[in-house]
């Protein structure tokens, strides 16, 4: 069998390239002592195409050197212990003879007193941030010299074809040593659209140097990045085989902005999606952002998205992936079907949306049960049920266990997720209306249903203590037990104190809190017994999980707490709303350490999996992002204070994130578990 390469170059290509890479490699594979008619060996063949592309690379990338800088953060604060100091060099690339140097945020971030340009020629000069684009992780540096300097050439973008070697560019240290990685380009429209991909390995040394075609051509510039959901730092997967760049279309673009010294940000709407899955054949809204373009164009909750900015979706994937070539200031076009009438409007895309107010009913809700398939059970399995109302809350004057929701605000036929995202991002200025068929009539198909006007109220502030009455007992008399729980490639100990599956016929889903241990705390099997009555009481398992280390918690252990969540809510049947993460004492008024600022960034960074955090107000808290508190996985934070007053500084950044403080005072162990199981309600 032969395996035939061809490398097939556009005009023009460097005299090394024509005469190498073009020709016909012929590699046999069926048997290694086989040779080609000029008696070479397959061994031999491999030897001289590896050295023609090793010869090639160098061609491409020789012309850029003199443009690619070193940049290097001066008195920075010490970062010792992290894997990538904040403080090493990294790479730029000139976009201007004026000066003009692009590199990544990688170096704003270390919070540096100066920034250091080395050029290619070894002299070194200041130079200060003349603009961001933060939506593209990019910073503008401008130097002051009088010698020449020689711009890489940015204006004409290749075509760009996913499967075409790539190389990086970047400089090593603080004498610039140069640093090149091959790889091929391995997606386009990467990172919601703004971004395409390659799998040549990078390090932080080439974040803001160039990817470069095998003609020396620029395709972009490279970025410190990770894709959604991937990992919480942005270089957390440097030399991983997978990178990200920035087109250099887009960056020409964008530099007549920059150079004026204006900062660029993400562009935002304030859409709400129905469905769970952004990846679902629906783009219908559950609600719109209170004071967002979105509501200010005049959408509503029930349209459903059909373009946006000139591109059919059906996905809101789609719909993420179309605003991302667009920042803040810029106007789209969107159209949405609205009552089998098209609608286009006009948006003005903001650079920031009120922070999140999230908002409660006061229901725990399951969805009907189909039970034939007859036309009149389909339209009963529609809608809401309402299981159970949480006492004085506003569903408490309202609503009736048994009652079907089938309609809430413009949504007609509404399911769960969608009613939890409405009432989530609901006026709180304003009545939601609510169409529910009750009983007796909530099976009848023919029947008119009530409407109701509620208002809701905010989760933030005094904790809610009281609790359905059904839960009460639902879950006391089953027969809980203490199981250690150990997974594949976990090293950490794990406890988990649950009821047997099916001992209960009539209990509600339980909750889930993921208790993370101190250092030299007692061993989890110990710690649990502590747990035992509460988690009885409340209807809450609880896994008591320690460090991998006694030296503490480390942030490689995030994805493992999530592993181990997913298995306990896998095993119990806990309700996935009503999962929270916490130390084993802070949020009851123990001492803060280590546990509770780990159970602060796997809360954050894991919002798909954890609706709430519960923690010492003294916490210190760790070096992660604190990002919007999003809709579709509204997050809340119990901390054992009385009143607002009483706030930590970095409690005052979450709420202006939109993360509602739950002011817990000091509790006890049911009271904190009773609060974990009401996550669920809507």
């Amino acid at each position: 069998m032969r395996l035939i390469l061809r490398n097939s170059l556009p005009a023009g290509v460097h005299s090394a390239i024509s005469a190498t890479l073009l020709a016909v490699v012929v590699l046999v594979l069926a048997d290694g002592n086989t040779t080609d008619a000029q008696g070479t060996s397959p061994a031999a063949q491999r030897l001289q195409f590896q050295t023609a592309m090793a010869s090639s690379v160098r061609d491409a990338c020789d012309p850029l050197w003199q443009s690619v800088v070193t940049v290097q953060p001066i008195g920075t604060a010490d970062s010792a212990g992290n894997e990538v100091r904040a403080d090493a060099p990294t790479t730029g690339i000139i976009v201007d003879g004026d000066g003009y140097i692009l590199t990544s945020n990688l170096v704003t971030k270390a919070n540096a007193a100066s920034l250091l340009i080395r050029l290619d020629d070894g002299s070194r000069h200041a130079a200060e941030v003349v603009a961001t684009d933060h939506h593209r992780n990019l910073v503008l540096l401008k130097i002051d010299t009088d010698q020449p300097l020689i711009p890489a050439d940015l204006s004409s973008p290749p075509t760009m074809q996913v499967g075409q070697t790539t190389i990086a560019m970047g400089r090593y240290g603080s004498d610039g040593s140069p640093l090149v990685s091959t790889g091929i380009l391995s997606a386009l429209s990467r990172l919601e659209g703004i971004a395409i991909q390659t799998d040549a390995r990078v390090s932080p040394s080439f974040y803001g140097g160039p990817l470069i075609d095998l003609t020396g051509r620029i395709l972009g510039i490279v970025i410190p990045a990770v894709a959604v959901g991937g990992a919480e730092e942005e270089t957390s997967w440097y030399d991983a085989g997978i990178a990200f760049a920035i087109p250099a279309g887009v960056i020409t673009e964008k530099l007549k902005r920059l150079k004026s010294g204006e900062d660029i940000r993400k562009g935002l709407l304030g859409l709400v999606p129905k469905t769970k899955d952004p990846y679902d054949s629906d783009t219908t809204l559950a609600s719109v952002r209170l004071r967002s373009p979105a509501e200010q164009a005049g959408l509503i909750a029930g349209d459903v998205v059909t373009k946006v900015a000139g591109r059919d979706v059906q996905r809101f994937q789609q719909i993420k992936e179309a605003l991302g070539p667009y920042d803040a200031g810029d106007t789209i076009d969107v159209s949405v079907r609205r009552d089998d009438q098209v609608v286009d409007v006009q948006i003005q895309l903001a650079d920031n949306i009120p922070p999140l107010q999230p908002q409660r009913l006061g229901i725990i809700a399951s969805s009907p049960a189909d039970q034939s398939e007859s036309d009149q059970d389909e339209a009963q399995s529609q809608g809401v049920i309402v299981d159970d109302v949480i006492p004085n809350s506003p569903a408490a004057k309202t609503f009736q266990v048994g009652d079907r929701i089938v309609a809430a605000g413009k949504i007609d036929n509404i399911d769960i997720e969608t009613l939890r995202r409405l009432v989530v991002t609901a006026s709180p200025d304003q009545p939601t209306t609510f169409k529910v068929m009750r009983q007796p009539d909530a099976d009848q198909s023919d029947a008119a249903p009530l409407e109701l006007s509620v208002q809701t109220n905010s989760v933030a502030g005094p904790i809610t203590g009281k609790t359905p009455t059904s839960w009460a007992s639902d879950w006391k008399d089953a027969d809980w037990s203490t199981e250690p729980l150990k997974l594949p490639d976990v090293p950490n100990a794990a406890v988990v104190l649950a009821p047997s599956v099916g001992e209960s016929a009539t209990g509600r889903p339980l909750g889930l809190f993921v208790a993370l241990q101190q250092p030299g705390d007692p061993p989890p099997e110990k710690a649990i017994e502590t747990w035992n009555e509460a988690a009885k009481q409340s209807g809450v398992v609880v896994c008591v999980v320690a460090a991998e280390s006694d030296q503490g918690w480390k942030p490689k252990e995030i994805d493992l707490i999530d592993r181990i969540a997913a298995a306990v809510i896998k095993r119990t049947g806990v309700a996935s709303t009503a999962v929270a993460i916490g130390s084993v004492s802070g949020a009851i008024g123990g001492d803060a350490g280590p546990a509770d600022a780990m159970a602060l960034a796997a809360g954050l960074s894991l919002v798909h999996r954890f609706g709430g955090i519960a923690l010492s107000d003294k916490t210190r808290p760790p070096a992660i992002r604190v990002k919007e508190n999003d809709p579709e996985t509204a997050v809340h934070v119990l901390l054992p204070i009385s009143d607002d007053d009483s706030l930590p500084t970095w409690g005052t950044a979450l709420r202006r994130a939109g993360y509602a403080i739950v002011n817990g005072k000091p509790l006890d162990r049911a009271g904190l578990l009773r609060w974990v199981r009401q996550l669920q309600a809507i």
